[in-house]
Parts: C-alpha cells; sequence; structure tokens
C-alpha cells in the first residue's frame, strides 16, 4: 500500500510523467493484445491446415475407397456365386471360379486397397486423437494375408481362395463417421474463417 502511495504522489507532482506513464502503459496493453490476437489466429489457421489435410489426405480418400470397395463387392457377389457362400470347406471354389476372383482382386480391390494403404501409411498422424485405429491395423494385416493369397491363385499352390483374416466389418463403419466428423469440423472453421 505504501509502494502506492509513493507511486502517486510522484505522479502527482509531475503531470508529464502521468502521460508518460499512461502512453507506456496502453502502448504495452496496445502490444500484448496485438500479439494475444496474432497468437490465436495462427493456432486457428493451423487448426484449419490440420482438419483440411485429414480430409483431404487421410479420410477423403479412405472413405471414397471404402464406398466404392463396397458398391464394387456388392456387383462382384451379385454375379458370382449368388445366394452362395464364398468360403464354404464343401463347396469349394473350383479353377474357374478362382480364376475370376483373382480378376477381381488384382483389377478392382487390390488397386483400391493400395490406395487406402498409401493414405494410411503416409498420414497416420492425422487420424482422430492422433492414434491409428485397430479396424485400420486389421484392414492392413488383411491386405498382408491377401497378398498371400493372391500369390496362391496365381501359382495354383493355395487350397483356399481366402484370408485367414478377413476384411474387417468394423472399418467402413469407423471411417464414415470420422469422416463426417472432419467434414463437419472443417465446414464449422471455414464458415468460422469466411
Amino acid at each position: 500500500m505504501e509502494l502506492a502511495t509513493d507511486v502517486w504522489a510522484i505522479l502527482a507532482r509531475n503531470p508529464d510523467t502521468v502521460a508518460l506513464a499512461s502512453a507506456i502503459l496502453l502502448g504495452s496493453m496496445g502490444a500484448l493484445f496485438s500479439h494475444l490476437s496474432a497468437l490465436r489466429a495462427r493456432r486457428f489457421e493451423a487448426q484449419l491446415a490440420h482438419v483440411t489435410a485429414q480430409c483431404r489426405d487421410l479420410y477423403g480418400p479412405l472413405f471414397l475407397h471404402v464406398e466404392a470397395n463396397d458398391a464394387s463387392w456388392a456387383a462382384f457377389r451379385a454375379d458370382f456365386r449368388p445366394g452362395r457362400l464364398l468360403t464354404d470347406p464343401a463347396d469349394p471354389l473350383d479353377a474357374a471360379e478362382k480364376a475370376e476372383y483373382l480378376r477381381w482382386l488384382e483389377n478392382v480391390f487390390m488397386p483400391r486397397n493400395e490406395k487406402m494403404r498409401a493414405a494410411i501409411e503416409t498420414s497416420p498422424h492425422l487420424f482422430i486423437g492422433g492414434k491409428v485405429p485397430g479396424e485400420v491395423l486389421a484392414f492392413l494385416t488383411h491386405l498382408d494375408d491377401l497378398e498371400v493369397v493372391m500369390t496362391r491363385l496365381r501359382d495354383g499352390s493355395g487350397d483356399t481362395a481366402f484370408t485367414r483374416r478377413g476384411y474387417p466389418s468394423g472399418l467402413g463403419p469407423l471411417v464414415r463417421t470420422h469422416y463426417q466428423q472432419v467434414s463437419t469440423e472443417l465446414a464449422r472453421l471455414s464458415a468460422k474463417r469466411g
């Protein structure tokens, strides 16, 4: 309390000091507010850039290829052994069916799967929460198994045309949910920016 009284006594004796102190205080406050505003703007731009990258580099490609694979699989199954199980030990694929299945794998499913793998492997840091989900890891394992199955189908050494680890049923729902979340956040941030 004594310090405040001393400061006021000095300021009262010299009005120019009051003006100078006020100018310094106002200038410092202005610089502080300007710095905080610039910091907030940089954080916002960084957040917008991150969400944009999530949509463009990871979830957009994954969503597109999951949807396309699902549609292609439905078309494939409509023509390929309709109404019959694919992996029935009592009714295994014959040579012609194995060849047709390999054709679909090589020309439709694996090219899309490889694009999904590339998006995952180049952008794992973009997953929501910064952690690669279990469904995605299961998908990558499925692809490794599928490569072996395709080799066996090509050389005729395999008695089965299917992987031990099937396509993870939770991958599609996960990708759709995360894509929607990221798209919604991107729209919100873009509206806020505009």
